[in-house]
This record gives structure tokens, sequence and C-alpha cells, in this order.
């Protein structure tokens, strides 16, 4: 997820604000995927820890690119 989104936005054209956007924009969306699934697993399971090492990623990408600016 996070490699698609970033190849998006790493051809040119794109702004630092845009992609800072849609960093914002997947980190929202990973932490409700990460709400429901943890709703209805148990956190100890590979798909809740999966889906948080996700979000984690694009949480320290996002703490990366607003060091950069």
């Amino acid at each position: 997820m996070k490699a698609m989104l970033l190849s998006t936005y790493s051809e040119g054209g794109y702004s630092q604000l845009d992609k800072i956007t849609a960093i914002e924009a997947a980190i929202d969306q990973k932490r409700s995927e990460l709400n429901q699934i943890g709703s209805q697993y148990d956190l100890e399971t590979e798909i809740v820890i999966k889906t948080s090492k996700e979000l984690d990623e694009l949480l320290n990408e996002y703490i990366r690119m607003n060091k950069a600016r």
C-alpha cells in the first residue's frame, strides 16, 4: 500500500504538500482499517500485527516528510 501510494506521488508534478496530503489520507484509511480489524480479531493475530506495521510505516514516512519541510 505505502509503496503504491509513494510511487504514484514520486513521479514529477506533485508538490510536497500534495504528497503530505496523500500520506495523511492513507494514514486515516489505515487507522480505520486497523480499528475495524482490531475489533474483529485478537490483537496478537497476524492480520492485526501486519496492519499495525503498515500504519507504522505510513506514520514514519509522514514524520520524515515533515522533517524535510
